[in-house]
């Protein structure tokens, strides 16, 4: 429900079209193979016609009639059902709703979610509560070539829903490899530090944007900083 509310919310904003992709379970491929009934595609029309009533019925007064109407229910599992719809479609944005356990699960919203997110071609928003318009964009850039657009899509969905944004940059500590001896990490983080200002917060176009670094791992950073922050929308590349 949250994902479809907000992804209607920035289509509005952006002035462009939101449609609603659901995937559901085919139960009947193990039944075709081995005993093959004509009646079998009668039965799976009339799953997806009773999965799509019951999706239209959950989301209703929640989004728009013109976008339950856009609503298109597949079968197959979620990461494949929304990669070929993303391949016919090629939307600018793809909104997800994610699980709420852990903390991991509650930026970065569970399996189907991170499958999604490392085999995407277009941008991901996971859902990880109820959705109000967002606030706080926290983006995590490194010291990488995905740095640059990461950074500029974060300015421009911050610019989009006027939310105040921070950019995060963390390094971690150096490694402990056997037989090597350890480096003095003052060098390394002088060095890391440097490559920074020069090659990665030049990237940062838009006025009053804060730029923080710290220390850690960087899973457990950025949560924590999202965390403490309050930040509505974790961005990373």
């Amino acid at each position: 429900m949250g994902a479809a509310t907000l992804g209607e919310r920035i289509a509005n904003l952006a002035g462009g079209r939101c449609e609603l992709v659901h995937a559901v379970r085919d139960a009947w491929p193990p039944l075709v193979a081995t005993n093959p009934d004509p009646q079998v595609a009668e039965m799976q029309l009339l799953q997806q016609a009773v999965a799509r009533e019951q999706v239209k019925q959950v989301l209703k007064g929640t989004v728009s009639d013109r976008v339950l109407e856009s609503l298109k229910v597949r079968f197959g599992p979620a990461a494949v059902v929304l990669r070929q719809v993303v391949e016919e479609s090629r939307p600018g944005l793809l909104v997800l709703g994610g699980k709420h356990h852990t903390a991991l699960e509650r930026w970065l919203g569970g399996s189907t979610s991170l499958h999604v997110v490392r085999t995407s071609e277009v941008p991901v928003l996971i859902t990880a509560r109820e959705p109000a318009t967002p606030r706080r964009v926290l983006v995590a850039a490194d010291l990488s070539k995905a740095a640059g657009p990461t950074v500029r899509l974060a300015e421009r969905f911050a610019r989009l829903v006027g939310a105040q944004l921070r950019v995060l940059t963390v390094f971690e500590p150096l490694p402990d490899v056997p037989g090597v001896p350890p480096l003095d990490p003052t060098e390394y983080y002088a060095l890391a530090q440097e490559s920074l200002e020069q090659d990665i917060w030049p990237l940062v176009t838009e006025i009053g944007v804060e730029r923080l670094v710290r220390h850690g791992t960087v899973v457990d950073t950025l949560l924590r900083e999202a965390t403490d922050w309050q930040a509505d929308v974790l961005v990373v590349g």
